[in-house]
């Protein structure tokens, strides 16, 4: 699947940046747009495509459906840009300011294109913010969320966004073993929950025990993706690895192994779609990647 037909959207100050993050860790061939009200922070954005958005006639007590009327004034621009692409991920944080009428605008007319939406939100605990993450998922946007933190506005924001983006184009791209492709994430992603996304690393050591090694890496996979007995009710598992880890060769019970450790978090009629690769560049190790959604 080539890169051009998934686009990156930053909306607003953490969105942005988180875009910017992204393209610094080595997404620079995707296509990505910046959206935002303030115009040096756009100058500054690394994104391909930027839109600034005027707030200048607008109610700025109500600012999430200022930033809604917005982006609907500049459809003509937004909808070029979501142009054939068949999925977009979305960045913001939604406490009720003009990002969260703006990305739920986007998504709208992305899923009246038949484009397929994620969008990683931060969100916390206030009512505006809570209601902005209710408007989001009723647009038919998958949301994966993660919790705003006042001293660090988007540093989790930041890694959540470039995880997403990684699992997506690895899952959608590889030609595996036993693959996965763009349908499987469609498959998941539409009409779902909260999305849960993770990644886990093991690297063996002297003496490893392959099946430990995969297991230790679903593990990490269900920690990062904040998976603890939750109500999966779909998931994507990718593995990869090198061809050969200290010399032996990963088997199928070492796979199925891991595939047990993170189908133990999951209800037990979770609908499960699983694929499997080689890296060269992976020296050693074993990478699990879980996209998931909860009930």
């Amino acid at each position: 699947m080539a890169h051009e037909r998934i686009k990156i959207i930053g909306v607003g100050g953490a969105g942005c940046k988180a875009v910017d993050y992204s393209i610094r860790l080595g997404v620079e061939a995707m296509d990505t747009l910046s959206i935002d009200t303030d115009s040096e922070r756009i100058k500054k954005s690394l994104s391909s495509g930027k839109l600034l958005i005027d707030l200048s006639s607008s109610d700025l007590s109500q600012l999430a459906d200022a930033g809604k009327k917005a982006v609907i004034k500049a459809k003509g621009e937004t909808t070029a840009y979501l142009k054939g692409c068949s999925m977009i991920i979305l960045a913001a944080a939604m406490e009720g300011g003009f990002e969260s009428g703006a990305t739920t605008a986007i998504a709208d007319m992305a899923g009246e294109m038949g484009i397929l939406v994620l969008a990683v939100a931060a969100e916390d605990t206030e009512a505006q913010s809570c209601e902005a993450i209710e408007m989001l998922r009723k647009s038919d946007a998958a949301v994966l969320t993660v919790p705003f933190n006042p001293h660090n506005s988007s540093g989790e924001l930041d890694d959540t966004l470039y995880n997403a983006i990684q699992v997506v184009i690895n899952i959608s791209a590889a030609n595996g073993i036993v693959t996965l492709d763009f349908d499987d994430i469609k498959h998941i992603l539409e009409n779902s929950g909260h999305v849960k996304i993770g990644i886990g690393i093991a690297k063996a050591e002297e003496n490893s025990s392959l099946k430990e090694l995969a297991e230790g890496a679903a593990g990490d996979a269900l920690k990062n993706a904040l998976v603890q007995n939750s109500d999966i009710k779909k998931a994507l598992i990718y593995v990869s690895n090198s061809p050969s880890i200290l010399g032996s060769d990963l088997g199928l019970s070492d796979l199925m192994a891991a595939i047990s450790v993170l189908q133990g978090s999951m209800n037990e009629d979770a609908e499960i779609f699983w694929g499997h690769t080689f890296d060269e560049s992976m020296n050693d190790s074993i990478k699990i990647m879980l996209l998931a959604v909860e009930g």
